[in-house]
């Protein structure tokens, strides 16, 4: 159920994606709902839409991809902040030595939005010319094959 909410945060699939920025995840999501939920507002990040989550985790990967369906830089929280003003500080992270690099990179995405040129491939093939309903589509349990889960595995997150 691509609707259901978590009970303790109200967050969604699509924000769950977006937070731990699983791009494939993302563009599966948004492929399988053609994109009307690109900006559904999230409680836990004052009414953020995803691409506010995705701006303030530093997530690139995940913010193309809802780019790319639609996701809107104008919109704005509960506290009047747009994406890209919800980027962090990067002496946020200081045990992340590209931290810079990486806001740099996404205050560009927002600001300047995305080039033509296909950034994410799986298999060899980019993400933006797969079928929706074919051969090429890609399931949730492949993604988790790939990354060695079956569905019900315990992940720890963290230290």
């Amino acid at each position: 159920d691509l609707t259901a909410k978590c009970r303790w945060t109200d967050m969604t699939p699509l924000h769950y994606a977006t937070f731990f920025d699983v791009a494939p995840v993302v563009t599966t999501l948004l492929h399988h709902t053609k994109g009307t939920d690109v900006d559904t507002p999230c409680i836990e990040y004052e009414n953020g839409t995803p691409l506010h989550i995705a701006a303030s985790n530093l997530a690139l990967g995940a913010a193309r991809v809802l780019l790319k369906f639609g996701g809107d830089v104008e919109s704005t929280d509960d506290l009047g902040r747009k994406p890209i003003d919800c980027i962090p500080d990067a002496d946020n992270f200081d045990m992340v030595l590209d931290a810079q690099e990486i806001i740099e990179k996404m205050t560009r995405l927002l600001q300047d939005g995305l080039d033509t040129k296909p950034r994410f491939y799986i298999s060899g093939q980019s993400v933006s010319t797969m079928s929706k309903s074919g051969t090429n589509s890609i399931s949730g349990r492949s993604i988790l094959q790939a990354m060695g889960l079956k569905l019900n595995d315990a992940v720890l997150i963290g230290n």
